[in-house]
């Protein structure tokens, strides 16, 4: 896979984010500039040209077509409406119905993750799409559902022991990881380079700039 300039995972994660949501390049782009005018990103943001090129790699075109409440068993389809309610509040109705292929995997996600956010649960079905349409390994992705990264600190720092610091920085930078999976595992990298004193209290990365 072709090398991009190292942008800051927690940019990436937000450009991910927005981009599910439906954002476009543009106001992915206001949105990161409004973040480092506001001292709540480190770097300045990427370029608009480089943040379209990242929008038109995680959004995929979707072939499955849209789902409906025929298309599931009985037990399945309270599932997915209740999904689909979490998730269309979440969003303000930004995402208000499921495609075939989305509703198949969350209910695996769910069944996996019953703690998940219910934006995360759709953050992962997207995911797993995504490493599916472009014949990506999903070993990391499934790594931090098994050590479930987002409930704590130890459990991302025993994610990072075993896939390693290297390899979850790269996929970090090229699979569309979920954010919520990824928040922990991102702070516990900066700890570890210095960035985050030992009780998680950014010293750089996640706080405001010049804060001290």
């Amino acid at each position: 896979m072709p090398r991009r300039r190292r942008i800051e995972p927690q940019i990436l994660s937000e450009i991910r984010e927005k981009t599910l949501l439906g954002w476009s390049g543009p106001s992915i782009y206001r949105h990161l500039t409004a973040l480092y005018e506001n001292r709540e990103i480190e770097r300045t943001p990427p370029k608009l040209r480089t943040i379209q090129k990242l929008v038109s790699e995680y959004a995929l075109p979707d072939p499955s077509g849209p789902w409906t409440v025929k298309d599931a068993s009985p037990e399945d389809v309270e599932v997915i409406l209740l999904e689909l309610a979490k998730i269309a509040m979440a969003t303000k109705g930004a995402v208000a119905q499921f495609s075939r292929d989305e509703a198949a995997w969350i209910l695996k996600i769910r069944a996996l993750a019953p703690d998940l956010f219910a934006l995360a649960v759709l953050d992962y079905a997207h995911a797993y799409a995504w490493c599916e349409q472009k014949g990506v390994g999903t070993e990391v992705l499934d790594l931090t559902l098994a050590f479930k990264t987002w409930r704590s600190h130890e459990l991302a720092s025993v994610f990072l022991d075993v896939v390693g610091e290297d390899v979850a920085l790269q996929a970090l930078e090229h699979i569309p990881l979920p954010h919520e999976s990824t928040r922990l595992v991102i702070q516990e990298m900066a700890r570890r380079r210095g960035l985050l004193d030992e009780d998680y209290k950014p010293t750089g990365l996640a706080r405001k700039r010049g804060e001290k």
